[in-house]
């Protein structure tokens, strides 16, 4: 059995109960707090998930991107050890839609891309859709999609709207698929691509965020991976091109160099890395030259962020909007003589950024930073738990049955239970209060001992 993963699931149209990134955030505190009240009364909330491509969780800063760190990383919750399980551009996306390991849903780089996916029609915008969600997609969408469609305009599973470009480095020069049709931008300055985003994304929140019908619009930014073209505006050509009046902001700014910048000894790395020459200064100008531009595109994406989020503020809408934030991998700037690139299993890669947010009452009380280890596709599975809880139920009794699996694994699982089971099913459950009776006894953590125990005194009084 897959770890963390409750198989591959097709939930029906139960409402969505607990907010989408509540699902995995709130867990042992949900059942008891008021700020849990507020999101059961709520019902359904309007979901916005802003994803960048190739940002590292360094350039989440308050000059880079002010209102991303005031907006939603101050108001909710930071995942302050968040990883992508297969650190690429596609098969992150992948696992953030499935809610599965790269393995399992079958992309597994980018040049096998989407016609890998095994399931195409069982993705968290297909589950949201049955459950009564207007899906909304806007941005770049997973690699290889033109090569199992014809023409490249067909409408993939689950979207309602479908506002997406294909290919992965245009910033200018490109076609915007709306909806069945295409939209060609030439090189003007309002044609570049995070700024055409953020508009198109703003145009559907004002359309449709005040309709009883719930949203979830999914912003894929372009921003900060790097291109394939010159820079009309500047100089950034090949690099992550910001919007024209962007192109200076960062012009100064200093590389970071933490102890892994340019190691001197690397004797304890594989040999295709251990054999790598030091960076010189040429190497180190054009690391730096890449990093001062990927600032630079990301300040239009944090304009995005504010723009989106008044646009969801002036409909009256914030109470009942649930923001999340994140990157779909990291990227390499100098760190262990890597001069470019992810895809290793190393920090720079793997590790993300993370913040998901929601106006008051949802989270204010709740969370804050969560030092936990999650993964990307940890927000499917979140999804799926609030959308049928039955299914969840069920499959969550497996793991907990399960003496393979890792402890986290059931301990979350537990906890599922405890928030969403059936009482009276639960108490009658012989061998799942045996299973859980030996986790209270026979865990490596006392925490989730504690938690066992806590859980078999309410099943047993």
């Amino acid at each position: 059995m897959e770890h963390g993963l409750l198989g591959r699931l097709v939930p029906g149209g139960a409402t969505l109960v607990v907010a989408l990134a509540a699902g995995f955030a709130v867990q042992d505190q949900l059942p008891h707090t008021p700020a849990a009240a507020s999101i059961r009364a709520v019902g359904r909330p309007n979901i916005v998930l802003i994803q960048t491509d190739d940002q590292t969780y360094k350039q989440l800063t308050r000059r880079a991107m002010p209102n991303t760190k005031r907006l939603l990383a101050r108001r909710g919750t930071r995942f302050t050890d968040y990883i992508a399980s297969t650190a690429q551009c596609c098969p992150s996306r992948a696992s953030l839609i499935t809610g599965q390991y790269a393995h399992n849903h079958g992309v597994t780089s980018n040049n096998v891309g989407y016609p890998g996916l095994v399931d195409k029609g069982n993705v968290l915008p297909v589950w949201l859709r049955r459950a009564g969600y207007r899906t909304i997609h806007v941005g770049k969408f997973l690699n290889g999609y033109e090569r199992s469609v014809e023409p490249d305009s067909v409408v993939p599973p689950g979207w309602d709207e479908w506002h997406t470009v294909l290919g992965s480095r245009e910033y200018y020069r490109y076609n915007l698929f709306v909806n069945g049709r295409v939209i060609h931008y030439g090189h003007r300055r309002r044609d570049n691509i995070t700024r055409v985003l953020n508009r198109a994304a703003v145009t559907l929140i004002k359309r449709y965020v005040e309709h009883p019908r719930p949203l979830y619009l999914q912003l894929d930014a372009r921003a900060p991976h790097d291109s394939r073209e010159r820079d009309p505006f500047g100089r950034c050509g090949r690099e992550p091109i910001p919007e024209a009046r962007d192109r200076k902001v960062f012009q100064r700014a200093p590389l970071p160099r933490p102890p892994s910048y340019n190691e001197q000894d690397i004797s304890d790395k594989p040999p295709f890395i251990s054999a790598a020459p030091r960076l010189g200064p040429a190497e180190t100008q054009e690391i730096r030259k890449h990093w001062r531009c990927a600032l630079g595109s990301l300040r239009g994406v944090d304009r995005g962020v504010g723009e989106v989020f008044r646009a969801v503020r002036a409909a009256g809408e914030l109470r009942r909007t649930v923001f999340i934030f994140t990157s779909d991998n990291g990227q390499f700037y100098g760190e262990h003589r890597l001069k470019t690139g992810k895809v290793l299993p190393y920090e720079e890669a793997l590790r993300l950024l993370a913040a998901d947010a929601a106006s008051a009452p949802f989270f204010e009380k709740v969370l804050r930073d969560k030092d936990e280890m999650r993964e990307n596709r940890q927000i499917a599975a979140s999804a799926l738990r609030a959308l049928n809880p039955d299914k969840f139920q069920k499959h969550a009794r497996e793991m907990l049955l399960d003496k393979s699996e890792y402890e986290d694994i059931q301990a979350t699982s537990l906890t599922a239970l405890g928030q969403f089971g059936d009482d009276e099913a639960v108490a009658k459950d012989t061998a799942l209060l045996k299973s859980v009776d030996r986790l209270s006894d026979k865990a490596k953590s006392a925490k989730y001992k504690r938690s066992a125990k806590q859980f078999l005194g309410k099943y047993r009084p």
